[in-house]
């Protein structure tokens, strides 16, 4: 009876093994990685479409993590787990089931819509609500289209030089010669994107006209305009304040190869503006003679002594942000609300730097106060929170810093000039540090919750 209880006892055991095994066979099966039903044509649509997303969202002013994010979910979308994205600040690799893509960047430009769209279109196709080839039309369309016209890129040009004698504690006067300088910006700028000029000699060449136009409008009004001051309003448009924040977001994001990448970009194109300015100024030293120091010494400060200077000051952030929101191809149904956020950030900052004399500080707070307002924005209107955020932060960019510390360089005064470059990048990592903060409270809220989420599902 034992024998044959033991043997009858073997038997199902051996019965219960295989059917775990069968199980665990079938279960494997199941999750096994769809990457063998992939043909080599949908490999290559994936991977052109996912390279593609990318390089839009790259080339147009996103950091690496974002361009990461949107290449991995078209790539995740395919049922394939064997893929792997690479992205720096000049190329994107990408490889599916062992196919491997690259693609390099050669163009930059500065488009926030691109982004977003191309942003939106990932998470449709990683959601399965778009089709992978209408995902690459849509990217195609998104590739060779604007928003804006030349009236009202020429638009934005004047605002921002008009705002920026105000942020500065200039005179009307100022401004509307700062003005006249972003008219004749505008259409040198049109043509340099016409023409595809190298973008160091374009900001080069674009810098001295503008410093030769303001030491123009300066003897042309005998002195009763500042001269720094328009010179910085008139190359306001110029400063690399987007490349600056972006390199100290990737480095904080542990990209150190893309952040140190991006502040090389964001120093060379500071340098092009200072050597551009260092030349316009011996020119109009040249010509001005005696008058330049008269235009130097000029008093400044009028509207300071209006009753009303916090509103002013809120006015000019408000339209100095609405500007850039046009420059950087914002959607036109987002431009008032990135306005907000930019003057809500911007008279909070000089609040606070009145308060305490402190630029790094108030910059810091004014930023998480800005990043906050981008993330309930982009919550409310479901949509990433780079329109708000980028156009938002480029009052607080310290640009005129960067570009006051090169020219003080190449002018001799490399002690100063290196004070303030390190002031710039100081106010710099404080405008990075904010927005990772905020960032990583939100997105660690936003995890939280869809964990509970699936556990009570």
């Amino acid at each position: 009876m034992t024998g044959s209880y033991n043997h009858r006892f073997f038997i199902e055991t051996r019965d219960m093994n295989n059917i775990k095994a069968m199980e665990l066979q079938m279960a494997s099966e199941k999750t096994e990685p769809a990457s063998t039903n992939l043909t080599n044509e949908e490999v290559e649509q994936y991977l052109r479409t996912a390279l593609e997303a990318g390089k839009i969202a790259l080339e147009n002013g996103a950091e690496t993590a974002r361009c990461d994010s949107i290449i991995n979910n078209i790539l995740r979308a395919s049922g394939s787990e064997d893929f792997v994205t690479s992205v720096i600040s000049t190329s994107i690799i990408a490889s599916l089931n062992g196919k491997t893509q690259i693609v390099t960047i050669k163009n930059w430009s500065t488009n926030l819509n691109k982004i977003s769209v191309a942003n939106e279109v990932a998470q449709k196709v990683a959601d399965g609500n778009l089709e992978i080839q209408e995902a690459r039309k849509k990217l195609h369309i998104l590739d060779h289209t604007t928003n804006y016209n030349f009236l009202l890129r020429l638009l934005s040009y004047v605002i921002v030089t008009i705002s920026m004698p105000i942020l500065m504690n200039g005179t009307f006067v100022d401004c509307a010669a700062a003005a006249g300088c972003g008219i004749v910006m505008a259409f040198i700028d049109a043509l340099f994107r016409r023409i595809r000029i190298h973008a160091f000699a374009s900001i080069t060449i674009q810098a001295l006209i503008m410093v030769l136009c303001g030491s123009l409008i300066a003897i042309l009004s005998q002195g009763r305009v500042t001269l720094d001051i328009i010179m910085t309003s008139a190359i306001t448009p110029l400063f690399p304040g987007l490349a600056l924040t972006n390199a100290v977001r990737d480095t904080l994001q542990g990209d150190y190869v893309s952040g140190a990448g991006r502040l090389l970009e964001a120093n060379v194109k500071a340098l092009a503006i200072a050597l551009g300015a260092a030349l316009g100024l011996l020119v109009a030293t040249l010509i001005t003679g005696p008058l330049r120091e008269q235009m130097l010494d000029t008093p400044y400060g009028i509207i300071a002594d209006n009753a009303a200077i916090f509103w002013i000051y809120a006015a000019a952030a408000l339209f100095y942000s609405a500007g850039y929101c046009i420059l950087f191809e914002v959607t036109p149904k987002y431009i008032i609300w990135g306005s907000l956020v930019g003057c809500v950030g911007k008279t909070l900052a000089l609040f606070i730097n009145y308060q305490t004399g402190t630029e790094v500080m108030g910059t810091f707070l004014a930023t998480v106060a800005t990043a906050i307002l981008a993330q309930i924005l982009s919550r409310i209107f479901k949509t990433p929170a780079i329109p708000f955020l980028i156009a938002g932060i480029m009052a607080l960019v310290p640009g005129g810093a960067l570009y006051t510390s090169v020219l003080l360089i190449i002018t001799g005064s490399v002690r100063e000039g290196g004070a303030r470059l390190l002031e710039a990048l100081m106010i710099a990592g404080a405008i990075a540090v904010a927005i990772f903060l905020i960032d990583t409270i939100f997105l660690t809220a936003h995890r939280i919750r869809r964990k509970r989420i699936m556990k009570r599902s």
